[in-house]
C-alpha cells in the first residue's frame, strides 16, 4: 500500500491528512480575504485608508483577487490533484488485494489441507493443469496455487523450499477435494505402473536372477494384460518370492534412497487382497510390526462407481509401525489410491506420502516417515479365480535411519509380506 508517489498508506490515512491541511489552509486565506474587506469600510466607495474595491468582472474569476489568495489558491490546486493521484493509487491497491483475496476459495484452509509431491508426475506441469481446468471452466485468472495448479512454493514451514519440487493441497482442509487432486491422483497412478513394469529399472537379487531362468516364470513376471500363468497351487515354484533392487534416475526428492520391488503368488482373488489392504482395521492382519492405522480423509470410497477419482478407493490414512533396530515407532501419513486394472484383470494400489501444517503439535515419540512411492499391482491368475500374483513397490524415507540399514529392513520386509499374506490364506 505505502512506497513511492507521495507515500499514501494502504488504509488512506496520510490522504485524509492532506486534505485536512488543504481544508485549514482554504479556511485560512478565506478569514483573511474577511478581514481585508472589514478594513476598507463599511460602505462603497468610500475611502477608509484604501481605495474601493471595483468588482468590473465577477469575483470568480480571480482576476482582482488578493495576491496571497490566488497563490494559495494556486496550492489548493496542486493539493487537490496531488490527493486525487494518491486516491486513485490507493484505490488501485485496494481493488488488487480484494480482486486476489475473492480468487481464494473461501472454502480453502491452507493450514488444514494435506499436500503432495508431484514434481517426478509427468503431466502435471502448471500449463498442463491451466488448460485442463480451462476445459471444465475455471478462468485462469481466478486459478490459486496448491489449490488449482502445482506449486513451487512449500505449503508450510516444516518444508524445506526446494527449487526443483512441486506441491499440490489434495483438499480444501474441510473435508472436499482440491480442482487439482484428481489431476494429481491419476498422474500418480500413471506413474506408479509405468515404475511397477519398467524393467529397466530393475536389478534382480541373486536368487531372483536363477528363478527367472525357469520356464515357469519367464512369461509371467512381465506380462502386463490379462490373466497370468503361473505355477500351480502347492508346487514348490509358486513359493518363489522374486525381489529386486533400484533407483528413480529423476533427481528429485528421495532419489538418492534404495528401492525394492517385489513378486510373488499369493492364494487369494485380486479382489480379497485389494480389499484387505485397503481396510485400516485389518493392517495387523499382514503387517506384524503395526501399531495401527487410522483413516484421515476419504474422498473416495467405492470401486465400482464413477466420481471425480474415477472408480476408485482415494484416501489419506495414518500409521506406525515399529520395525526392528529402530528405537522409534515409525509414523507414515499417506494418501492411498486404489482402481481396477484397465483391461479388468486386477487391480493397482498407488501410495505416496502427504504433509500438513502441524504447528509445535508434532509428536516427538515417533519419527516422521514417508512413503515416496508405494505401488501394488495385484493381477488375476490364468484358470484359478481364487489366486493372484502381485508386484509390491517400496520406496521409503526415515531420517536417522543409515542407508544400508534402510535396504536391509526393505528387503527383509518385501520377502516378509509374501509370508504374512499367504498365512492368511
Amino acid at each position: 500500500g505505502g512506497g513511492g508517489g507521495g507515500g499514501a498508506s494502504s488504509d488512506g490515512s496520510s490522504v485524509w491528512s492532506t486534505a485536512s491541511n488543504a481544508s485549514s489552509a482554504v479556511t485560512s486565506v478565506t478569514d483573511d480575504a474577511s478581514h481585508q474587506r472589514q478594513r476598507r469600510g463599511r460602505g462603497r466607495g468610500k475611502r477608509v485608508g484604501l481605495p474601493p474595491i471595483v468588482e468590473k468582472d465577477p469575483p470568480s474569476s480571480g482576476r482582482y483577487l488578493p495576491s496571497k489568495l490566488r497563490a494559495v489558491g494556486e496550492g489548493v490546486k496542486h493539493q487537490s490533484a496531488h490527493l486525487r493521484d494518491e486516491l486513485k493509487r490507493d484505490i488501485s491497491i485496494a481493488g488488487e488485494t480484494v480482486a486476489a483475496a475473492a480468487r481464494v476459495p473461501m472454502n480453502f484452509l491452507r493450514k488444514q489441507s494435506l499436500y503432495m509431491r508431484t514434481a517426478d508426475l509427468a503431466g502435471l506441469d502448471r500449463n498442463s493443469v491451466h488448460s485442463k481446468l480451462t476445459e471444465n471452466g475455471v478462468a485462469q485468472s481466478d486459478m490459486v496455487e496448491h489449490y488449482h495448479t502445482p506449486s513451487v512454493e512449500p505449503p508450510h514451514s516444516g518444508v524445506e523450499a526446494d527449487p526443483k519440487e512441486a506441491w499440490v493441497a489434495l483438499d480444501t482442509g474441510s473435508g472436499d477435494h482440491s480442482p487439482v487432486a484428481p489431476f494429481a491422483v491419476e498422474a500418480l497412478a500413471q506413474w506408479g505402473y509405468e515404475v511397477a513394469m519398467n524393467r529397466d529399472m530393475w536389478t534382480p537379487d541373486r536368487p531372483t536372477a536363477k528363478v527367472l531362468k525357469k520356464d515357469v516364470w519367464a512369461e509371467a513376471v512381465w506380462r502386463e494384460r490379462g490373466p497370468i500363468p503361473v505355477p500351480g497351487k502347492g508346487t514348490a515354484d509358486a513359493a518363489d518370492v522374486m525381489v529386486w533392487s533400484g533407483g528413480f534416475k529423476h533427481g528429485f526428492y528421495g532419489s538418492d534412497l534404495p528401492t525394492v520391488r517385489a513378486e510373488g503368488v499369493v492364494d487369494m482373488s485380486p479382489l480379497a487382497v485389494v480389499e484387505l489392504l485397503l481396510d485400516s482395521d485389518r493392517v495387523h492382519e499382514y503387517n506384524k510390526m503395526s501399531l495401527g492405522r487410522k483413516d484421515l480423509l476419504v474422498l473416495s470410497d467405492d470401486l465400482t462407481k464413477d466420481g471425480p477419482f474415477g472408480r476408485s478407493v482415494t484416501k489419506v490414512v495414518r500409521a506406525e509401525t515399529k520395525p526392528p533396530l529402530v528405537r522409534k515407532a515409525l509414523q507414515f501419513t499417506t494418501l492411498i489410491h486404489a482402481r481396477q486394472l484397465e483391461d479388468g484383470a486386477g487391480y493397482l494400489i498407488v501410495s505416496r506420502a502427504v504433509t500438513q501444517d502441524e504447528g509445535s503439535g508434532a509428536d516427538a515419540k515417533v519419527m516422521k516417515s514417508e512413503i515416496l512411492m508405494g505401488v501394488n499391482v495385484v493381477r488375476a491368475v490364468e484358470g484359478d479365480e481364487g489366486r493372484c500374483i502381485m508386484i509390491n513397490i517400496n520406496h521409503i524415507r526415515s531420517p536417522m535411519i543409515p542407508m544400508m540399514v534402510a535396504k536391509k529392513i526393505g528387503l527383509s520386509a518385501a520377502t516378509g509380506f509374501f509370508g504374512d499374506m499367504r498365512a492368511l490364506c
